[in-house]
């Protein structure tokens, strides 16, 4: 599954709390697994997310489009880089390869909840089982209004109860 910065930042940010998010990026799903920036090259490539350290960025990047950068550390050229792609800096003394697995695991749980979705599209298309695999994504309570899937609410279980007069299960 393709995710954006937005989804990312606030994965992170559960995890490492050290966490800012910074620069212009697309909310569009598009973007892949990532993988390390190490060596220097001044090529970004479209869609990408690389996790680096700061004091590794070239001075003059090549940066295609929707490009997303998990940084570690600060460094005097790096909001130089807000301009043009998506940073995700990560303050703090985190080691690169708990990050980098980190990201890595914010993409399995979305790759997992495509494929519970999936099967039960397969499987009978359940609505109720549907929504009780996406509350873990959401995390809120979710509540179809309409079978045609055109109107699907997401609010605060309090709210359904105490406004709406709903009772969850």
């Amino acid at each position: 599954m393709k995710l954006c910065a937005g989804i990312l930042y606030w994965g992170l940010k559960e995890e490492l709390k050290t966490v800012e998010l910074h620069g212009a990026g697309s909310q569009e799903l598009t973007l892949s697994r990532p993988e390390f920036y190490l060596d220097r090259t001044k090529t970004f490539e479209r869609n990408r997310v690389y996790v680096c350290s700061a004091d590794h960025l070239p001075t003059r990047p090549s940066l295609s489009a929707n490009v997303c950068l998990v940084c570690l550390g600060q460094h005097w050229n790096l909001s130089a880089y807000y301009d043009r792609c998506s940073v995700i800096l990560v303050e703090g003394s985190w080691d690169i390869f708990r990050v980098f697995n980190l990201v890595q695991e914010i993409f399995n749980r979305y790759d997992s909840w495509e494929e519970q979705l999936w099967s039960i599209l397969r499987h009978g298309a359940g609505l109720s089982q549907m929504l009780d695999v996406s509350r873990g994504i959401f995390e809120n309570p979710l509540l179809l209004t309409g079978t045609d899937f055109r109107y699907l609410g997401v609010t605060e279980e309090d709210y359904l109860k105490n406004q709406l007069g709903h009772q969850l299960d």
